[in-house]
This record gives structure tokens, sequence and C-alpha cells, in this order.
């Protein structure tokens, strides 16, 4: 390594100028290790801010909801459309507004079960001609045990009915009365005995 001197003074000036020049430069290297940091907070603090600016951006793009999203509903292993109501006034709007004379009509053979339907046609949702196999019956019947009371009380299999939409109607028998989101069922049935609760979610 070679160290440069002045030759005009003695070895301890010499000694003395490189120590204060390290002094000088090391309280450089602090400031601009500082401003290093301070840097490095001010970018990450943009980058944060530009994220969360792209992430409101992105949920202000979210699609618009489909109608039968105020329902529960998924799609069965054929592609058929099948809905259950949330709630008394959605067992109401489901039954009265979009069950159409092809559907199917569904329901858990225990108090607190919602009303299921199997769209056979869904306004281009399902395409027409289509019939559902029993496999689809099979998978609906599955969704309306789930979407019942038995599902809070963790049974393991319930019976589940079908029936076709005539039979479903709000005419309850003489002298009874029949509340908001309740139906009465008329005529033969089709059962689905022993319906386990087996439920999955994806995508």
């Amino acid at each position: 390594m070679r160290v440069a001197i002045k030759l005009g003074v003695g070895t301890n000036e010499n000694a003395v100028r490189y120590y204060d020049d390290a002094k000088k430069w090391k309280k450089k290297l602090g400031g601009l290790s500082k401003g290093m940091d301070e840097l490095r907070k001010k970018i990450s603090a943009e980058s944060a801010s530009e994220s969360a600016a792209f992430d409101l951006h992105r949920a202000k793009a979210k699609r618009a909801r489909k109608w039968f999203e105020k329902f529960h509903w998924f799609f069965t292993s054929e592609g058929f459309l099948v809905l259950s109501g949330r709630d008394a006034k959605s067992n109401e709007i489901l039954v009265n507004k979009y069950m159409s004379k092809d559907d199917v009509y569904f329901h858990a053979e225990i108090y607190g079960a919602s009303h299921t339907v199997l769209k056979v046609s869904a306004d281009g949702v399902v395409s027409s001609g289509k019939k559902p196999t029993e496999v689809s019956l099979s998978e609906a019947a599955r969704f309306a045990a789930v979407m019942s009371s038995a599902w809070r009380d963790r049974v393991s299999a319930i019976d589940v009915y079908s029936a076709r939409p005539e039979q479903v109607t709000k005419e309850a028998p003489t002298g009874e009365s029949i509340g908001k989101g309740a139906f009465m069922v008329y005529g033969q049935r089709d059962w689905h005995r022993k319906t386990s609760l087996d439920f999955a979610i994806g995508f």
C-alpha cells in the first residue's frame, strides 16, 4: 500500500494529518449511511402506497354480481345451476320468482331446511334442451341437505325429497296457514334416502 507524506514536516505531523482525514471521512460515511437508510424507508413507503393504490383500483374493478348470487348456489358436474334460499325472504323469492316449470324442487326432511331448486333453464346459464341425470339430481339433493339445520346439528345423513314445481304451493290445508318462506308440497315425491352431508368449496 502506498502512503503519501509531506517531506517538509515530521512523522508525527503526517500521522496527525491522516488521523484527522480519517475522522472527517468517517463522519461523511456516517451521514451517507444515514441518508441511504432514509432513502430505503422512502422507497418502501412509496412502494406500499403504490401497492395500496393498485389494490384499491383492483377492488373497484370487481365484476358485477350475477342475478343468482343473491342465493346460495353452485353448478353441478353437468353444468346445471342449483339455488338455495338464504332466509325466509329469499326462499319466498326463489320459489315464486325463479322456479320454472322444467326445474326440479328439493327439500330436506327436517325443520329448518332451505328450499332448493335445480335450474334446467336459467336465462342462458344452462344450455336449453339438456336434462339433468342422476348425477346432478344427487348433487342437488346433497346441497339441499347441507343447506338445512342438519348441517348445524352435525347430522351425517338425512332424507331429501324432490318434486315438480307445480307440486309446490302456498295453499295450506283447511284451517292452517303458511308463513313467509314456507310452502306445501302435494303429490308423489322422489326420495334421496340417507343423503350424506358432504360439502366442499373450490374454484
